[in-house]
Order: C-alpha cells, then structure tokens, then sequence
C-alpha cells in the first residue's frame, strides 16, 4: 500500500479513532469529577476526541498538500461521521441514566422474588419522575423554582431541545408540544 493510500485511510477512519478518544477521555473526566457530572465529562471527551479526530484528519490532508479530495472528507466525511458517532455515544452512556424501562430491570434484578406493582409505581410513576427531575435541573441551577411557578434558570439545554424538536420535526414530521 502506498503512502498516499496509508493517508487516505487514516482521514477515513479519524471518526473512530476520534470516539476512542472521546471515550477514554470521557471515562477520565468522570472519575475525575467524582461521578458528579457526567454531561459535563460527556462534554470534554466530544471536545477531546473532536480535537484528535480534527487533527489526525488535517495531518493527513497536510501530508498530502492540500488536496482538494483530502479536505472534502474532513468537512463532508469525517468530522459529520465523527458526530453521529459520539451522538450515539452520548446517548449508550446516558441509557442508563435516563431510561426508566432498565432502570426498573435493575431493580427487579436486585430483588429474585420480584416486587409488587404497587411498589414500582411509587418508585416509577410519572408525577415522582417528574419531581426528581425538576429537582436535579433545580440543584443545577437549570431551572428556578418561584414558589412553585419553574423558569429557565441556565439557558445551556434550550438550545440542545429546540435543536433537537427541530430535527426530530424534520425527521418524523410535525411533532407537538405536548403543553400547547
């Protein structure tokens, strides 16, 4: 294989070495903050492995003098392949975090006789969810409690949701405001 083939490869493949990095970097970052913020860890690992990805890709394209086909696979290819990659990441970290459906499979797997339903649905029911939730985005500093009456604190996750009701509009159709 000739050196040219070897550089092409590699600005093929950066995406993966770019989420290996921001795996890594991910895991590191969590720990370090002692398992208290992972969308803050979630954060520097895209950056980091973003970074890496970025460089290997320009690298590769520099030791090909700037070929116009080197740098159509950074901008088109690989750095769009590198954040649909740590999108899912993202969202395989934030499974467990999020998903009421595994969290009630621990559940149950910590208890071999089962539980009653009557348990599940003090521990799972909509209004507790909702309550913890509030609570989280409240300590966080996300949102403000007025008397009962909740605000935007921090604006950092409106743009993510318009972001994404946009492009799940765009994907699936018109989708509602469940409040409208």
């Amino acid at each position: 294989m000739s050196p040219s083939n070897y550089t092409a490869l590699l600005s093929l493949v950066s995406p993966l070495f770019g989420l290996g990095v921001n795996c890594v970097v991910q895991i590191a970052a969590f720990r370090a903050f002692k398992q208290k913020s992972l969308l803050l860890s979630v954060a520097i690992g895209f950056l980091a492995g973003l970074i890496f990805m970025g460089a290997a890709a320009l690298g590769a394209a520099c030791s090909e003098g700037w070929r116009s086909d080197f740098c159509f696979r950074i901008v088109f290819l690989a750095s769009p392949t590198y954040i649909c990659l740590a999108y899912g990441y993202f969202h395989f970290v934030n499974l467990g975090e999020a998903s009421i459906r595994l969290r009630i499979f621990d559940e149950l797997s910590r208890h071999p006789k089962g539980l009653p339903l009557e348990t599940l649905m003090v521990a799972y029911n909509d209004s507790s969810i909702l309550q913890f939730r509030l609570k989280r985005l409240v300590s966080q500093g996300d949102l403000i409690d007025k008397n009962g009456r909740y605000d935007i604190g921090r604006r950092r996750f409106e743009v993510v949701a318009r972001l994404l009701f946009a492009l799940k509009s765009i994907i699936l159709g018109k989708m509602g405001n469940p409040l409208q």
